[in-house]
């Protein structure tokens, strides 16, 4: 499978092509399959696994299941020292949606807190989950740091934060002889999409003026809903029942225009729309790379999914998608 490497202390880190993500694990997908999900993505070569401190948390309390499945099969197959595992931190509360809990404080708790769920005493990469500009950088960078001279932390992420806040924060890392941000984690596929449309502000989406700043900076990324929730797969199948509550952001002219654009993908490459979309973000001529996160519901999603695993499109297919 292909994969990147980012920069973490000690050395580098190795993130797989195709990211195992597990926001439903424990929850609306059970424990038995979670298992079999991730044996079949490791089978497959998977090696990259990520969760977070909010995942798994149907009524919005309570401990992460998410985490707490992963740490038991982990543990289970006995394979930590072969995942690169990754969490996230510091996501707002759904009953205080008013008060900011990228702190200081929220580093420390989040942290400890999906240490004890996994089950373990170290993350591979752990990402701030959600930003808030009105915060300084310095107390988050400060945070992060201790866990990574402590060795707890191999590498820290920043998820849905602009550019121009990390380059902020690994400026002041390396003034003052902190841990930088070595990946970033945004929503990235062949379709586009909005935080008005998404209906999240608080959400960063990769558009050209994005895009122009990760080439500048070189800063990898991991792209999240890559398969925009399954819209090219399901409307090739059945445009009937393609659009359903998770993906119907996603559904707008623009996008459907380029759903024919996939389908010719697929057609000249023989392969899935699934592996198209994955494969798009995987072969991105971006400076710092890119890898795709994934969520699979089953056996049969995942193996769609890997069966991309080591496709590559060519620039002029990436630059008719991206035209389409």
């Amino acid at each position: 499978m292909k994969s990147i490497s980012i920069s973490g202390a000690g050395g580098s880190v190795a993130l797989s092509g195709i990211v195992l993500g597990s926001t439903r694990f424990g929850t609306f997908t059970s424990e038995e399959l979670c298992f079999s999900i991730m044996d079949e993505y490791y089978r497959l070569g998977g090696r990259t696994i990520d969760t977070a401190h909010h995942y798994g948390k149907p009524d919005g309390g309570g401990v992460s299941c998410s985490e707490i499945v992963i740490g038991r099969w982990l543990a289970e197959r006995n394979l930590r020292s072969e995942i690169t595992l990754i969490t996230k931190g510091c996501f707002p509360l759904p009953e205080e949606e008013d008060r900011s809990r990228v702190t200081p404080e929220c580093v420390n708790e989040d942290f400890e807190e999906s240490m004890e769920c996994l089950g373990v005493d170290y993350a591979d990469v752990y990402f701030i989950h959600r930003d808030d500009e009105s915060v300084p950088v310095a107390g988050i960078i400060d945070a992060l740091d201790v866990f990574v001279k402590q060795g707890r932390i191999r590498a820290i992420g920043a998820s849905n934060w602009s550019v121009a806040r990390i380059l902020e924060a690994n400026n002041y890392a390396r003034e003052h002889g902190k841990t930088p941000f070595s990946v970033s984690q945004i929503q990235w596929s062949i379709a586009s999409c909005t935080p008005e449309s998404w209906g999240d502000d608080g959400l960063i989406f990769m558009d050209e003026k994005t895009l122009a700043d990760y080439q500048a900076s070189g800063i990898p990324v991991m792209a999240f809903s890559s398969q925009a929730r399954g819209l090219f797969t399901k409307y090739i199948s059945n445009p009937k029942t393609a659009v359903n509550p998770r993906n119907e952001f996603f559904f707008t002219p623009e996008n459907v225009k380029k759903i024919e654009a996939v389908k010719k993908v697929c057609d000249e490459y023989g392969v899935s729309p699934a592996a198209v979309c994955l494969a798009y973000i995987n072969s991105y001529p971006i400076k710092g790379g890119a890898v795709a996160l994934i969520g699979s519901s089953d056996i049969g999603q995942l193996a769609d999914s890997m069966s991309g695993k080591d496709l590559t499109l060519r620039p002029d297919t990436i630059r008719m998608l991206d035209e389409a």
